[in-house]
């Protein structure tokens, strides 16, 4: 700080020169500065000795009000002008800080700058040029680490514009469901016969309620089945608690009757039960065959309605006829072959013109051979009496050996 004010000392001299100068009387003068502080929030000043009398090494001196070295301004200010008045004796320079302090709790952004307010003393001078009991003094306004000089300390606050959230969105209602159970009894059973259920619900997410309201043919006045150890609701219904999570109940039903269990909570399961009834007895559960007489289901926010029907087994029905096949359509024919065309007829071969051949359509006269030979020794043997005579033979032997002789000489000639 000492450097610092050998800097600033030539500029307060400067200074002492040039401010209109107020004294009240010899060696005492009071300077003053202006601290605002702006803006609608609370906030306090606090006003601390910076540095001591150099020449004289006198302490600083204070307004009055101070309290173990500090000056506090406090208050809400909202822009209007502290006047901040202190006394000097002696001639110096004379350093004070100047700083804000947020109220605790207050909700705002504080202006954080510090100022240094300096004074300098001298002793004024007569027309001669002569050093006089009067005392007088300048002030500079300055912001740390700036050279700048201001008429006031000043400090702006302000309060952020927080636009209001979004409406908090309401809590859902809780999603219930209802359950509904009936009983109907058909075929040639009695209809004053009545069945058991037992209800199961359980829910390992949320912790089912203490008891259900209950409505129906049961309870024409309407119920509540209470699920605690001995409990019991309307008429023939009782339950009990196992811990939170799983509930059991039980119940009569005879024919044409019904309960409802309202306000099941969302993901709730139920297992149903139907212990009544005797071996004749066959159970239908919504219209299906279930000879385990057990429901289950797990519902997740809607109504279920479980009907049951009980009778006597009545035989087994009639199969049903199987339908005739389809009949087989007959083959496609196959077209019958193409006919062989007959063979050429072979000709007859050329008859011999030296053989006498009788007409095929000639009959014969058995009369024509009449020629009876006896000899066993004949080379012909015996000849059929056929009317014909045996003398041609003869001749014809003749005429083929001279044809055969004519031919075989005209070849001779021809070799030749």
């Amino acid at each position: 700080m000492k450097k610092r004010f050998w800097i600033v000392l030539p500029i307060l001299a400067l200074l002492i020169g040039m401010l209109p100068v107020s004294a009240l009387g010899a060696e005492t003068v009071t300077a003053s500065f202006g601290v605002i502080v702006k803006g609608p929030v609370d906030s306090k000043v606090e006003i601390r000795p910076n540095e001591a009398n150099l020449e004289n090494d006198h302490s600083n001196p204070m307004p009055a009000g101070t309290v173990d070295g500090v000056y506090t301004l406090e208050g809400y200010t909202n822009g209007a002008e502290n006047v901040v008045s202190i006394t000097f004796a002696h001639p110096g320079t004379y350093i004070y800080e100047v700083k804000q302090i947020a109220n605790e709790g207050a909700v705002g952004v504080y202006d954080e700058t510090v100022y240094t307010v300096t004074v300098g003393v001298v002793r004024a001078e007569d027309d001669e040029g002569n050093l006089t009991d009067d005392l007088i003094f300048a002030v500079a306004v300055t912001q740390d680490g700036s050279t700048s000089k201001y008429e006031n300390v000043t400090f702006s606050n302000v309060i952020p514009y927080n636009p209001p959230g979004p409406e908090p969105e309401p809590e859902p209602e809780p999603v219930v469901y209802n359950l509904t159970v009936t009983e109907e009894i058909y075929g040639d059973a009695p209809r004053t016969d009545t069945f058991d259920f037992t209800l199961e619900f359980s829910n390992p997410d949320v912790d089912l309620p203490a008891s259900f309201e209950v409505t129906g043919s049961r309870f024409p006045n309407g119920g509540t089945i209470r699920f605690t150890t001995a409990a019991s609701g309307g008429s023939n219904f009782s339950g009990s608690a196992s811990g939170t999570d799983v509930i059991k109940a039980t119940f009569t039903l005879g024919h044409e009757e019904e309960i409802t269990v309202k306000g099941i909570p969302d993901g709730t399961s139920i297992k149903i039960v139907q212990t009544g009834g005797d071996e004749r007895y066959e159970t239908k559960i919504n219209g299906i065959l279930e000879p385990s007489r057990t429901a289950e289901d797990a519902i997740n926010g809607a109504d279920v309605k479980i009907d049951y029907e009980n009778g006597y087994v009545l035989g087994e029905p009639d199969p049903e006829p199987t339908p005739d096949p389809e009949p087989t359509p007959d083959p496609e024919p196959t077209p019958d072959p193409e006919p062989t065309p007959d063979p050429e007829p072979t000709p007859d071969p050329e008859p011999d013109p030296g053989v006498d051949i009788p007409d095929p359509d000639t009959p014969l006269n058995p009369g024509d051979f009449d020629v009876e030979i006896d000899d066993p020794d004949t080379p012909l043997g015996p000849l059929p009496a056929t009317g014909l005579n045996w003398w041609p033979i003869p001749v014809l032997a003749l005429v083929g050996g001279a044809l055969i002789f004519i031919g075989a000489k005209s070849r001779k000639k021809t070799e030749k």
